[in-house]
């Protein structure tokens, strides 16, 4: 039952038949065939030269549970040994020739081990190649079909048939085998590709196919040539392949199956009855040299089809990627654009059109930087092109572009490049992602929450930041400490030299402290002159007052160089008072720890400015 399950699922996918009802319809499909095969051979008690009716088992395995293979394979003996006893005691009018005297009651049924080993062969073949709908439109996909689900199973089915035989009614093994193998062998390859066809449902129906004008012309065409090739031209075969070629370029696959079915029967039909007749050669197996050109000229046409239908299947998908390429700029909601490797224009989104206020006529062809800001055009030229070339890639790309009316977006691009046959880039496929309005957002926060001159995080967040810094040590309890510094002498900057020298000095004192704070810290301009300093994990009261003396040296160490606008450079003092207070220590709610370290920075102007002070309590 394991087993059973595991070669199940070996069956390609959504191929199925199911019920006795489907199971006898195949059964009496086979018989048919192997009576329509038995009668073109035209002599009774011998094997049929061209046998048509085992693909017709095979595929039918190959659809039906594994379960119900016993059942099906014993109908499929049945209708193949009822086939042989009728065409053994037809008449001789009939079948050509009488019933051999010498032959037992049970000479028919030697037949049928063989056929019954030639297609459960196949049919587990035929499951482990998996075919679908790319078998019908791929030449090698079919050929290693015809090969390993129709040629090779017949060579097991051959020797066992030719045995039995053999030992039933004695006669030339040999002759048995090769006359064996040459009639499953092609009877295989003309029927296999149709009954896959409709079994599989890879191909428009059996009617379709076969009741259109077209096809019935082409058919009955083909069929009348062949006919008068046979009777008339000293190489029918080689006419034969030719039309069979020719015609499979006017239909489809499933047509060219049935009209390669028909030619087969056709074949056989015009050997059985003379019209054809086997060269002389006395040797056992020289016919098979005759079966090989009967071969050939039925199996141009179903490869042929196979690969037109693969090119059509091709230009299909292609015909497809272009319309949903086109869909894709035409209807999607992005604005998309598509350059070619010098920058121009090549396609544009109708949202990339309405967005910036363009027709299409006007863009197309272009070079993008007729639509950048100049510093845009030149980012484009001198970086993010001969980048995005070399890499193949580009990955928000930030760009200003222009408007018709005046106005700039502001954009991010993200692309690829497509590249030809030779592996060099063809065309990009770029996506812009309007970013004006959560940028301008973006500033908006940050202006609210950042002091415009100095550009630190202002009095809104270190308040933020402060509050979170409490909330952090009070659950690791890893202290931190608050430390409020005021420059010493500002006002008299302010004074003395204006208020254009006074601003350069907080942006100088704003620098320092920045570059001499750690990643983790904070600094902040609380106002006027005064900043706050947040430092993480500062150690105890005297660690603390050697990271202050090291704060206090950067910031006050040189004086401020600075160049107001009446062009008079000045060298002005930094000096600055500077407080502290421990978390825990020196309090642990926000307000107490700036309280106390402002005390701390007043304490220290009172001791002689430009010092340190930490809050009371240490």
């Amino acid at each position: 039952m394991k087993g059973a399950v595991v070669s199940d699922r070996l069956m390609p996918h959504g191929s199925r038949l199911h019920g006795p009802g489907a199971w006898w319809k195949v059964v009496l499909l086979y018989g048919l065939a192997c009576g329509v095969s038995l009668w073109l051979a035209g002599r009774s008690g011998h094997v049929a030269t061209l046998w048509f009716a085992n693909p017709v088992g095979s595929v039918a395995l190959m659809l039906a549970p594994t379960s119900a293979w016993p059942g099906l394979l014993i109908g499929l003996g049945l209708a193949n040994g009822l086939a042989n006893s009728a065409h053994l005691t037809a008449p001789s009018w009939l079948v050509g020739g009488g019933w051999p005297a010498e032959l037992s009651f049970w000479a028919p049924w030697a037949f049928v081990p063989g056929n019954l080993v030639e297609m459960v062969v196949a049919a587990w073949a035929l499951r482990r190649l998996r075919p679908d709908a790319r078998t019908l439109t791929d030449p090698w996909l079919l050929s290693r079909c015809l090969l390993v689900g129709g040629v090779l199973p017949v060579v097991p089915s051959s020797i066992a048939g030719a045995s039995l035989l053999w030992t039933a009614h004695g006669g030339h093994w040999g002759s048995y085998m090769i006359t064996w193998l040459s009639g499953s062998g092609i009877g295989a390859v003309v029927v296999l590709p149709l009954a896959l066809a409709i079994g599989l449902r890879l191909s428009p129906g059996l009617k379709q196919a076969v009741l259109n004008p077209t096809a019935i012309l082409i058919t009955v065409t083909v069929l009348a040539l062949a006919a008068l090739a046979f009777s008339t031209l000293p190489h029918p075969f080689v006419a034969v392949s030719l039309l069979l070629a020719l015609s499979s370029l006017a239909v489809r696959f499933m047509t060219i199956a049935v009209i390669t079915v028909l030619a087969g029967l056709l074949e056989a039909l015009v050997i059985r009855e003379g019209v054809i007749l086997l060269p002389p050669n006395p040797s056992w197996w020289g016919d098979s040299l005759f079966y090989l050109s009967v071969l050939e000229s039925l199996l141009p046409g179903v490869l042929l089809s196979a690969a037109l239908g693969g090119r059509e299947a091709v230009i299909a998908r292609l015909e497809d990627s272009r319309q949903r390429l086109r869909a894709l700029y035409g209807d999607s909601p992005l604005m998309l654009h598509s350059v070619d490797p010098s920058g121009r224009l090549l396609q544009v989104s109708r949202h990339w059109l309405q967005k910036l206020g363009y027709r299409e006529d006007e863009v197309l062809g272009r070079p993008l930087t007729d639509f950048l800001t100049p510093g845009s055009a030149r980012y484009l030229q001198e970086v993010a092109l001969p980048r995005s070339l070399e890499q193949g890639a580009a990955r928000h790309e930030p760009y200003e572009v222009r408007c018709r009316d005046g106005s700039v977006l502001e954009v991010l691009v993200s692309g690829v490049w497509e590249r030809d046959a030779r592996g060099l880039p063809a065309y990009s496929l770029s996506v812009l992602e309007d970013v004006t309005e959560r940028n301008r957002l973006a500033e908006r926060s940050r202006l609210a929450e950042h002091d415009g001159l100095t550009g630190l995080p202002n009095r809104v967040l270190l308040q933020d930041r402060l509050a979170q810094a409490c909330q952090r040590a009070a659950r690791t309890g890893q202290p931190f400490a608050v430390g409020f510094i005021d420059l010493d002498g500002f006002k008299a900057v302010n004074d003395q030299h204006g208020h254009e020298a006074g601003d350069l000095m907080l942006r100088e004192a704003a620098r320092r402290l920045k570059l001499a704070l750690r990643e983790a810290d904070t600094v902040s301009r609380f106002g006027g002159d005064e900043f706050v300093l947040l430092l993480d994990a500062p150690g105890d009261v005297d660690q603390l007052r050697l990271t202050a003396a090291r704060l206090m040296q950067a910031l006050t160490g040189t004086p401020c160089e600075a160049t107001p606008a009446d062009g008079v450079p000045l060298a002005l003092p930094m000096a600055a008072s500077l407080g502290l207070a421990l978390y825990g220590l020196h309090g642990r709610e926000p307000r107490d720890l700036l309280h106390k370290a402002d005390e701390a920075m007043y304490r220290a102007k009172r001791s002689g400015r430009n010092g340190v002070a930490v809050a009371s309590g240490d």
